[in-house]
């Protein structure tokens, strides 16, 4: 071995946190390379973030000129305004974009590695190197979507707040509030956690033993930057829709998101049929408010209340087997599904497809799709599996070890699989990854623990 060669793996051992962001980033560069020369698409969805980036930018000054619409407010801003400042960088095109969610992922794989290190500095190293071959955060990185930007922030929000439960501190409650704030700014389903983690400060500096003014300042300087973070976004929608939303999507999301799969459950109308009704209803409650100005805070709250509607007629069954069922299928439903190029290979909509009862749609869906995609299917499924029966025995492990750390590990999937409901992807199960990592690696590391002491008899 040369002297160099040598230099490059004595590096590599030493500062292992640089290695994983090196593996990190080394396996998403081959993937961007392979989506660019294999006809992949780095845009699925919308082209949102593109079109309307620089809205956001006019809207709060940060650019000359007025945004040209409303729709912009469909989105919180964080994302957007990140786009927009590589547009004008004229670093605008998707493949730019991709690199520096890139760059974000393997951020994220280095504090899943530094806290692991909080369990065993073993758990630290494979969850660093898991996280940076974790098909759903390699695959979702190389896509123009926020979800990148908002995994790297809650996964620093874990970290801090690790630090905060071993030792309430006002550092890490002053990271913690600017790590949330900046996730809400980034996808407004972070916004319930303000509250909730600042009732969990107050619980585990009372555990601590910390005095009640030591505990109201700890909390200040927790909300503080978590409220200044929003305050231009609720400014301006106040300002210029009167209205105290972070975003107007929540009706969207309601009446053709969440409510089909539950009538769908209920009575067995198909999504299509849903959504047209509930644009009727809409149109109905439009024209009895006598509303035609484009506020879109309006439309969204006239969607809101036509779907609530609607979920309250349905029956608690119906609404209860729709959610289990949704987040059943957010924690194992396999990420390689999602990759544009499996994609291709089936041509229609699992979400959209009619069938009797889910198995039967599952059937379907691959007899309709081509031979490539059916053993990938298995692959994805059998991956899946693995890590989830891993992530299951790592999260009974915690409990062993660490009791409070894994409450609050398992409140923290919870409140992602509630506020996602019924809406299953793999792209709803990214905030959990954090935690299922954790978890996978450290029963990894136990079962490898276990199987030591056998190897070494033989």
């Amino acid at each position: 071995m040369t002297e160099e060669k040598t230099k490059i793996l004595v590096t590599f051992t030493e500062h292992p946190l640089r290695t994983i962001f090196c593996i990190a980033i080394l396996v998403r560069s081959i993937n961007v390379a392979h989506l660019s020369v294999s006809g992949g698409a780095f845009v699925i969805e919308d082209s949102f973030f593109f079109t309307f980036s620089n809205e956001w930018a006019r809207a709060l000054g940060l650019m000359e000129g007025f945004p040209t619409g409303v729709a912009y407010v469909e989105r919180v801003p964080a994302y957007p305004l990140l786009v927009a400042l590589m547009q004008g960088l004229g670093l605008g095109a998707p493949i730019f974009i991709v690199i520096l969610n890139s760059f974000f992922d393997g951020m994220t794989c280095v504090i899943l590695g530094l806290l692991g290190c909080y369990l065993d500095r073993r758990v630290g190293l494979v969850a660093g190197l898991l996280a940076a071959f974790w098909p759903n955060l390699i695959i979702h990185s190389n896509l123009v979507l926020n979800d990148t930007l908002f995994v790297l922030l809650f996964t620093g929000l874990l970290y801090w707040a690790a630090k905060f439960l071993a030792k309430p501190s006002l550092k890490a409650a002053i990271i913690s509030g600017i790590l949330v704030g900046l996730a809400v700014c980034t996808r407004p389903i972070a916004q319930f956690l303000v509250p909730v983690l600042a009732i969990a400060m107050v619980g585990i500096s009372h555990h601590h033993g910390v005095n009640k003014r030591r505990v109201m300042l700890l909390v200040f300087v927790f909300l503080l930057p978590a409220v200044l973070m929003l305050v231009p976004i609720f400014a301006h929608n106040l300002i210029k829709f009167n209205s105290w939303g972070l975003s107007a999507q929540t009706g969207t999301h309601l009446a053709y998101w969440v409510l089909p799969p539950v009538k769908k459950f209920e009575t067995g109308v198909s999504f299509e049929k849903t959504k047209a009704k509930i644009r009727k209803s809409y149109e109905v409650e439009r024209k009895r408010r006598g509303s035609d100005e484009p506020n879109p805070f309006v439309v969204n709250n006239i969607l809101t209340s036509v779907a609530l509607s609607e979920l309250r007629d349905s029956s608690i069954v119906a609404i209860v087997t729709a959610w289990l069922k949704g987040m059943a299928l957010n924690i194992a439903t396999p990420a390689l599904l999602i990759d544009t190029r499996v994609r291709s290979l089936s041509g229609h909509s699992f979400y959209e497809l009619e069938a009797p009862n889910f198995l039967r749609k599952v059937l379907k869906y691959l007899e309709e799709s081509s031979p490539l995609y059916f053993w990938l299917f298995f692959v994805g499924v059998f991956g899946s599996f693995l890590s989830l029966i891993f992530s299951i025995y790592g999260l009974f492990i915690l409990y062993r070890l660490r009791p409070w750390a894994a409450i609050f590990a398992s409140l923290a999937v919870l409140y992602f699989l509630l506020i996602n409901g019924p809406v299953a992807s793999p792209k709803y199960r990214l905030p959990i990854e954090p935690v299922m990592i954790i978890c996978a690696s450290l029963g990894l590391v136990q079962v490898w623990k276990r199987m030591l002491p056998r190897k070494s008899m033989h």
